[in-house]
């Protein structure tokens, strides 16, 4: 009796599991995020598809935390390696935007954020998180920023011409 027992719960939970892991990917991927672990010490980074997709890494490859940073515009990744080590040894959560360079050379911007887990002993053992593509709205901030500049100039050149105009 005990032993079937066990198997119901067992049965019960590995559904409850199912049905948890369900609802995640589906809030995942209605919000277009893509959600990765880091397991620190195998140092095995594990992403769902949209995540893969994000840094261009092919499905099923094994990935590790330098073959993210790899992955990272070379002027983003010391300082990505050093906020992700400072929200490990602070224990606190890491949240940055940065530029990955695809394997076809194209650039994307990505926000990503990420919790730290400890074990038992207050080791730190995985870092949890998620990741969205920015790169529409680094585009728009960056014309805006370009129209503004244009828009001062053309005031300034105004200014001057009306200046001229009034000699």
């Amino acid at each position: 009796a005990q032993i079937f027992a066990n198997a119901l719960a067992r049965k019960r939970t590995d559904q409850a599991l199912r049905e948890s892991e369900q609802r995640m990917t589906l809030a995942a991927d209605a919000a277009h995020f893509g959600v990765w672990v880091w397991n620190v010490a195998p140092n095995q980074v594990w992403g769902s598809e949209r995540w893969q997709g994000l840094f261009g890494f092919g499905a099923g490859k094994d990935v590790s935390f330098e073959a993210v940073i790899a992955r990272l515009h070379p002027d983003d990744r010391q300082t990505v390696k050093r906020e992700v080590r400072d929200a490990l040894a602070n224990r606190s959560d890491y949240a940055g935007e940065f530029r990955a360079v695809l394997p076809d050379g194209s650039l994307r911007w990505i926000a990503s954020r990420g919790r730290g887990y400890a074990d038992a002993n207050g080791t730190l053992i995985r870092m949890v998180g998620a990741a969205i593509d920015i790169t529409a709205r680094r585009q728009s901030e960056a014309t805006l920023l370009q129209q503004r500049m244009e828009l001062a100039h053309l005031s300034r050149e105004l200014t001057q011409y009306n200046a001229q105009l009034t000699m």
